[in-house]
């Protein structure tokens, strides 16, 4: 029998790598801007066309390199960050393993020029689905410029399951914002189809956050400062009223790599016990600056899990950390047991001899005499005429007190057989816990969840709204401005279209600002930040359902948002509207979302539990 195990030819064995390494556009970004920190670069410019799927550029002012290194860095665990072993445990840089660029060369057509600052030429290489085509000499800037051009073209299958390009390029957001952030030292720029999304100039990690996330965040950060020989912890936490129910701006970085942990994540979850509603989430950007050999990043090709030696001291010593910055700035109750002030000083003298608190009692004042007794009088036959006097006052307010008409009281009825007739032909409903309406129907007793009947009906009504284009605004006789940060921009940008046929008028008004002139017309004016700030949540998980569309889910996010709240009593016409509206929908019986809206207690199962 022959042999049957074989090796690998290169170009197959980096294909199967850069199904681990590369797996879409962002990680592409990742890697090679990653690279360009590591080179020492000062500036990193990064050009982005279709989401990546067209071009990828990321051109740096590092080190560069030279002719043998440029052919070298193809090649599969060809790397200048380690030369042994031991040294995975000392890593300081991004990268380490050697394989990113053989990745990326062996799914696209790369061309890249380098040169070091002391060359007079620099080189150019292009490779073609890890096929070396051409190198040679090329008068280049100082530094590394990588071009990866029509990404997966040659694995057709990977390119299919690629999603929409809002869904791509947020992830290539994500991707760029995690590195900026580790490095506010490096200026980064970012643009995307030719339009600069980013542009961050060098500055301090507080700054760096406000470019990135938006200026609104400047005045709600809290710092965060501890050093212990274990580990320091550095950064900002967010107050509590800033907190979102989804997507909110969570960052861990160990030794400036972005990171996931879920111990970590629980306790500053417990740190903000009691100060936020169930399942709300706070904003967060915390810095651990830890000896490398206390962590093992050797997990993951990815590089986002991380493994500490210290694992629960380092996690108390977070949660204290944040605990402590929430207190000092009044965020959670704290008592300062190393006040000592005397409280006696508030009642010294100028000449500093003590003096107690005095005050006087007028013994002779009568509240209910007619006017106010002098000071200092004290006949007591002269208080009771005046009580005297004023009893014939007080009781003239109670006249015809009796004879007002009192509230009607449920008429009293026996039980009998035509009761639940009675209470079908009146078409009664009653509330039950603030939540539930319950009425007879023929089969029974139905049971209907407000809330979701109520979005159920607003679900549909929006989606009307944007078929026909007619909606109710009320327009604002001062435009609302709403900033928000630079990849958000672009999320609201492409769907100005379906916001404007939900009924607002909204444009853009500046960088990384709108101008509000108009809302939908159940909208109240003071819910403008909130209720834009939730519809964006809501665009920015249609990266996570690609399926979904733009106009379906605002008709969702717009329902959900504006519906009854649960625990909110109606009259019995509300309820009486309510019911009416959601069997005029198309599908009464489950919500937007998919949920259970109506149930019936049928008769036989109210009678068994009689039996």
């Amino acid at each position: 029998m022959s042999d049957i195990i074989k090796l690998l030819p290169d170009s197959v064995a980096n294909q199967i790598a850069a199904g681990e390494v590369i797996q879409r556009p962002a990680s592409v970004i990742k890697e090679l801007v990653e690279n360009a920190v590591d080179a020492g670069s000062s500036c990193i410019t990064v050009h982005v066309k279709d989401s990546g799927r067209t071009l990828i550029q990321v051109i740096d002012n590092g080190s560069g390199m030279s002719p043998t290194d440029a052919r070298l860095a193809f090649e599969r665990h060809a790397t200048s960050k380690i030369s042994c072993a031991q040294d995975i445990f000392s890593i300081k840089t991004k990268g380490f393993r050697g394989e990113a660029l053989a990745s990326i060369a062996a799914v696209a057509q790369v061309e890249m020029r380098t040169r070091r600052e002391a060359d007079e030429l620099g080189t150019i290489i292009v490779i073609n689905g890890s096929t070396v085509e051409k190198q040679e000499p090329v008068q280049c800037a100082a530094g590394s410029n990588f071009m990866v051009k029509n990404l997966f073209y040659n694995i057709p299958v990977r390119r299919e399951f690629l999603k929409t390009d809002n869904y791509e390029f947020g992830l290539i957001v994500e991707e760029f914002q995690r590195v900026s952030l580790a490095h506010p030292e490096v200026q980064f720029l970012l643009y995307h189809n030719d339009k600069e999304v980013f542009n961050l100039p060098k500055s301090n990690v507080l700054r760096r956050i406000t470019y990135l996330f938006g200026k609104s965040l400047d005045k709600t950060l809290i710092p965060v400062e501890v050093r212990t020989n274990l580990v320091s912890v550095s950064g900002f936490v967010a107050k509590p009223e800033t907190a979102k129910k989804r997507n909110s701006e969570q960052y861990f970085l160990v030794n400036n790599r972005f990171i996931r942990h879920k111990s970590f994540y629980a306790a500053v979850m417990r740190s903000y016990e009691s100060l936020l509603p169930e399942k709300w989430q706070p904003q967060y950007f915390l810095f651990f600056d830890i000896n490398p050999g206390e962590i093992d990043v050797n997990i993951h090709p990815t590089k986002t899990e991380v493994k500490f030696k210290n694992d629960t001291q380092i996690t108390s010593i977070l949660e204290a950390a944040v605990k402590e910055a929430l207190g000092k700035f009044n965020v959670r109750p704290s008592i300062d047991f190393e006040d000592d002030q005397d409280y006696n000083d508030m009642f010294r003298r100028v000449d500093g001899s003590a003096q107690l608190p005095s005050f006087a009692v007028n013994a002779a004042f009568n509240p209910f005499a007619s006017s106010p007794a002098p000071r200092g009088a004290g006949d007591k036959s002269a208080w009771k005429s005046g009580l005297n006097d004023n009893a014939s006052s007080w009781e003239s307010l109670y006249k015809g007190f009796e004879s007002e008409r009192q509230p009607p009281q449920p008429e009293q009825t026996s039980l009998d057989l035509g009761v639940e007739s009675r209470v079908q032909e009146s078409g009664s409903f009653m509330q039950f816990r603030s939540r539930y309406i319950i009425t007879a129907v023929k089969s029974g007793l139905m049971v209907i969840d407000q809330r979701r009947a109520h979005e159920r009906v607003l679900y549909e009504r929006y989606q009307q709204q944007m078929r026909s284009e007619s909606h109710g605004i009320q327009h604002m006789l001062h435009p609302h401005v709403f900033d928000v940060g630079p990849s958000d921009f672009g999320v609201i940008s492409e769907a100005l279209g379906d916001l404007r046929t939900l009924g607002f008028e909204i444009e853009e008004f500046g960088r990384n600002t709108f101008a509000i002139h108009g809302i939908p017309a159940e909208m109240k004016p003071a819910e403008i930040e909130t209720r834009l700030n939730e519809l964006l949540v809501s665009l920015r998980e249609l990266r996570l359902d690609s399926k979904l569309e733009v106009k379906e889910s605002l008709a969702r996010t717009l329902a959900k948002i504006n519906a009854v709240p649960p625990g909110m009593p109606l009259t019995h016409q509300q309820m009486q509207e309510l019911v009416s509206d959601l069997f005029m929908c198309q599908s009464p019986n489950l919500s937007p979302e998919g949920k259970k809206v109506v149930y019936i207690l049928e008769n036989d199962e109210i009678a068994l539990k009689f039996s």
